[in-house]
């Protein structure tokens, strides 16, 4: 499997961008940012040998007029 580095990186900047809120795995934006690259040669290497497992998504509701659910996955 080939999987860049560079792709990555280019991900990680447009999730760092987004100032989303923390998933299940309770890890902000700050948090990872502070050792991304060493982050993301980690993920690159556990997707790479077949041994990513993605965490559940965290749920939360909103109030708003017609309810509902907001997702946030976790940055790995």
């Amino acid at each position: 499997m080939r999987l860049l580095f560079d792709n990555l990186r280019t991900a990680w900047e447009q999730v760092a961008a987004n100032w989303g809120v923390a998933g299940v795995d309770g890890v902000s934006i700050i948090r990872w940012g502070r050792d991304w690259e060493a982050n993301l040669y980690a993920l690159r290497r556990d997707v790479v040998m077949n041994q990513y497992r993605p965490l559940p998504v965290r749920r939360f509701r909103i109030r708003k007029p017609v309810g509902g659910c907001v997702s946030s996955p976790s940055l790995r």
